[in-house]
């Protein structure tokens, strides 16, 4: 047998290449562990800025609303009531049980927003009542959206709006009961009950 000596760079580029395809497959087997398992573990808590996203994430909500829905608002940006009332709409034609306890009007940006008013025609149960500058929709105790925004001298201030979206199912049902509790009380015989 004759052995010859190998020069050091031959023998690190064969290790270097040997250690990447090592490293190639494991990325590879680790990148599918984890884009398998995603799907299975949702993150249950997100944070949605700005009005525009918030309105959007409360529309697909109600759009995924198959038993119940409960809505506190104690405000509204521009324009949303009437995106609101049309996704509602389509849900109450699906069957789902909507209750709202709503302000009879806000203002935000320096403009009044006639909460009650703009409502009152939906086929749900309706309360009026000063509720703080807080909303909240919750879809069949399983998801809900809390929205709050800064506001100064009585005016919401859209564009510090920040929406929590909860998917942790024990804390939704919940703040679905205590929904359910306050929507029971006597605080609204001095507020107007539509339907």
């Amino acid at each position: 047998m004759i052995y010859g000596v190998v020069p050091p760079q031959d023998v690190f580029e064969k290790s270097r290449v040997k250690i990447k395809e090592e490293l190639d497959e494991a990325e590879s087997e680790v990148i599918n562990i984890y884009e398998s398992q995603i799907s299975k573990s949702p993150a249950p808590i997100w944070l949605i800025y700005g009005s525009d996203k918030i309105v959007k994430k409360e529309l697909e909500i109600i759009g995924r609303a198959k038993s119940t829905l409960h809505i506190a608002s104690g405000f509204m940006f521009q324009e949303e009531v009437e995106k609101l009332n049309e996704a509602l709409n389509k849900s109450l034609k699906r069957g789902v049980q909507t209750r709202i306890i709503a302000a009879p009007y806000n203002i935000t940006d320096d403009e009044k927003i006639d909460i009650s008013e703009n409502i009152k025609k939906l086929d749900c149960e309706i309360k009026t009542f000063q509720i703080p500058f807080i909303k909240a929709i919750i879809r069949d105790k399983k998801e809900m959206l809390l929205i709050f925004c800064k506001f100064k001298d009585g005016s919401v201030i859209s564009q510090t709006a920040i929406g929590v979206w909860n998917q942790y199912t024990e804390f939704v049902e919940t703040i679905t009961d205590l929904y359910n509790l306050v929507w029971t009380m006597n605080l609204f015989n001095m507020a107007t009950d539509y339907r």
